[in-house]
């Protein structure tokens, strides 16, 4: 099984989320009166607002990502094991068969845990 790391979001998505959040800034005072007060303020803080977008987007994008992931992963084995809990209720299926479903049930169920320290120890490392 491979190890899990923490995404780490590329240089050009963080710029693009900060530039954009700038640039944001930037039209909300272009849009402004010239005799608002805060128009000189927001085109004074847009640069500043830019890199804070950055640094919130550097931050939570690995846990995003990663929460994403868990979620689509217990999605699809949530789906497995009711499919399997099915076909071991079904009386006409071997006692064979319902072994090796009980397995895989127990493999899953595992591997949920496992993804989850390897994730955690990544974390812990970096």
């Amino acid at each position: 099984m491979e190890k899990v790391k923490p995404q780490v979001s590329s240089a050009n998505t963080d710029s693009i989320a900060g530039a954009g959040g700038g640039m944001l800034l930037v039209k909300l005072a272009q849009n402004l009166s010239d005799e608002n007060e805060f128009k000189s303020w927001l085109l004074i803080l847009a640069p500043a607002f830019a890199l804070f977008i950055k640094y919130i987007w550097n931050f939570f994008s690995p846990e995003v990502s990663f929460s994403v992931k868990m979620f689509r992963v217990k999605k699809s084995r949530n789906k497995l094991i009711e499919q399997v809990e099915v076909l071991l209720n079904d009386s006409t299926f071997s006692e064979e068969n319902k072994v090796i479903l009980r397995q895989i049930v127990e493999e899953t169920k595992m591997s949920s845990v496992k993804l989850a320290s390897q994730y955690y120890k990544a974390t812990i490392e970096s």
